[in-house]
């Protein structure tokens, strides 16, 4: 009996609560990931969940049990770590999930250069805007933009990105002047999901002012290009919006006013151990950020 292979799929069925989700995340059959359960059972002669068609539960023994495999799984991956980074290799999987824009626009070229330098490392990337359960997901690392709900989760300062409001060159032009926040009011304020209220910071005071228009959206991908159209105003980070700055197709509002800043963070599960191909990612994301003329 491989009694490891069954303590990894016993494992990562206890933290993600679920048999299908498990096989998925394990790149095995629901069918093969039961069996898998029933022989270990079989084995110790003890129930570890407690399971009916829709959900289950771990037994008084599946919580002790899990403990330990979660102890002895992780002492395992740290002597292997160690083992390889004698010869500093490092391989294996990492999945990595961030926002959808940033990934692409950001965050690839960095990690192409990641993979570049380790070869034997294999990227499993979802970009996505939703806040997926990392655990549940089998998620190694997640990147994160803006103030998070307190959590579990470990978390690691990257970056940080600026905010800007603009306009395109039509809407200024075919509207009153704007030069306080009190003249958005009325105006066609686009509403990105994940920022609901605009900061501003003028002569050391801080303001507040919540959008109100036609149109809200947790893709600032849209919203940039209805700016771009000359519909509305929008508030968008700098990595989504920069470069139609600088094109001209959009321009800054209220020079005078400091949009505020937003943090760009790496969250991770509190495991016991953490792989060493993903500490060694984050510690490159972390250096790449320090050094601006790397990105």
């Amino acid at each position: 009996m491989d009694k490891l292979r069954r303590m990894k799929i016993f494992k990562t069925v206890a933290e993600v609560g679920q048999f299908t989700r498990a096989a998925r995340n394990l790149r095995l059959s629901k069918s093969a990931v039961s069996q898998a359960i029933s022989d270990l059972e079989s084995y110790l002669g003890s129930r570890l969940i407690t399971r009916d068609n829709r959900n289950f539960q771990l037994t008084e023994a599946g919580t002790a049990y899990y403990e330990e495999c979660t102890r002895i799984l992780a002492d395992i991956a740290e002597l292997e770590d160690e083992m390889r980074n004698e010869k500093g290799v490092i391989q294996g999987q990492i999945h990595l999930t961030a926002p959808i824009t940033y990934g692409v626009r950001v965050l690839a070229p960095i990690i192409a250069e990641f993979l570049r330098r380790n070869r034997n490392v294999e990227l499993n990337l979802s970009l996505s805007e939703s806040n997926m359960d990392l655990v549940q997901a089998g998620i190694d690392v997640a990147i994160r933009i803006g103030n998070l709900p307190d959590s579990s989760m470990i978390m690691r300062h990257l970056s940080e990105t600026q905010m800007i409001l603009c306009a395109s060159p039509d809407f200024i032009a075919a509207h009153s002047p704007i030069h306080t926040l009190a003249d958005l009011s009325g105006l066609n304020c686009f509403r990105y999901r994940w920022t609901p209220k605009w900061i501003f910071t003028l002569d050391g005071k801080t303001s507040e002012f919540v959008p109100c228009g036609s149109v809200i959206s947790d893709s600032g991908e849209a919203l940039l290009q209805l700016a771009i159209g000359g519909n509305g105003v929008c508030y968008l980070p700098d990595f989504i919006c920069g470069e139609a700055v600088l094109k001209g197709q959009l321009v800054p509002i209220l020079p005078r006013y400091k949009a505020h800043s937003i943090a760009i963070q790496a969250v991770f599960p509190p495991h016991r151990h953490m792989p060493a191909r993903v500490r060694r990612l984050i510690d490159f994301l972390a250096e790449t950020y320090a050094s601006p003329k790397l990105i």
